[in-house]
């Protein structure tokens, strides 16, 4: 199985600026999610896409929303199937939020202190 893999921070820096370490305003969000978009149709032979938050330092609700919830929501289909990983703990409570707004939700797995999840509707 071929697997996609996107670093959010470098997407952050390629998208926005190189110096923003941060997920937050909608704007950034919009952008970030634009370039993975462009990043997983450029990859479409890909069953899994896994999105790496590990190098971001703060994601606000806005950015949650733009990024994981219209993300998932526009390929609702399941393909690609969304990994999304290195997620603090700070990371999964505005998704959490931001699902529930949705009606999706989470489920949420850690190991090794790498956090998982994977968004239900």
């Amino acid at each position: 199985m071929m697997k996609n893999h996107i670093d959010v921070s470098s997407v952050l820096r390629s998208a926005v600026s190189e110096s923003y370490s941060n997920l937050v305003t909608r704007p950034t969000g919009v952008a970030v999610r634009v370039y993975i978009e462009k990043q997983v149709l450029a990859a479409s032979d890909c069953a899994v896409t896994v999105i790496d938050f590990s190098s971001v330092g703060m994601m606000d609700f806005s950015c949650a929303d733009e990024i994981v919830a219209k993300l998932v929501m526009q390929h609702e289909n399941g393909t690609p199937t969304f990994v999304f990983s290195g997620l603090s703990e700070s990371h999964i409570e505005a998704i959490d939020v931001v699902l529930e707004r949705h009606g999706m939700s989470l489920v949420s797995h850690e190991a090794d202190s790498n956090s998982y999840i994977a968004v239900t509707h």
